[in-house]
């Protein structure tokens, strides 16, 4: 079991619950002049990381135009890099074909997760678009073009704001490293 201040030890707080406020303001009303002529626009939020981002984005937009799906999907298996294996816990159950679909994403690292919900989504007829809330600065597996980025941030393990290690830490307001050495 992790000690709960683990996290606090030679971490560092990288974005704080004002700059995350800030960003999804700004990314709420990108996304709203993007769909100002879609109606019923689905929503694709990789559960369980994303779903602080995206339920704040939605409060921020209050448009009404989103159908919303929560999707579970894994490639971490509770490990602290990517295994390479994407798995779908749940699979979409709305219809996509002929439709706009906004996946929203917590963290585009590998790019494996965002590639394989893309190619899902687009061989059923979708009309794609990604709204990633952090992109790591490394160079990714799978190129994805990414229609709104929040921030940049280092190569490092991330916890908080949804992110989490082994399902802890994801409720903490701001996203900080996590120290390893500790583990």
């Amino acid at each position: 079991m992790l000690e709960s201040n683990v996290f606090a030890k030679n971490s560092q707080v990288l974005v704080t619950t004002g700059q995350i406020a800030n960003c999804v303001r700004k990314m709420a009303g990108q996304i709203e002049a993007a769909y100002k002529n879609s109606q019923n626009v689905l929503a694709i939020v990789l559960m369980t990381g994303a779903k602080w981002f995206a339920d704040d984005l939605f409060r921020e937009m209050q448009s009404g135009k989103f159908e919303i799906e929560y999707v579970k999907i894994d490639s971490y298996h509770g490990k602290t890099k990517s295994s390479g294996q994407v798995k779908f816990q749940n699979q979409i159950r709305s219809q996509v074909a002929d439709r706009d679909v906004l996946i929203i994403d917590d963290l585009y690292d590998t790019g494996l997760t965002l590639k394989k919900v893309t190619e899902e989504i687009t061989q059923q007829g979708g009309r794609v678009r990604t709204c990633v809330f952090l992109e790591k600065d490394i160079e990714h597996l799978e190129d994805v073009d990414i229609d709104f980025l929040g921030l940049k941030v280092p190569n490092c393990f991330l916890i908080g704001y949804g992110l989490d290690y082994q399902g802890q830490f994801r409720e903490l307001p701001f996203i900080t490293t996590l120290n390893q050495e500790q583990l």
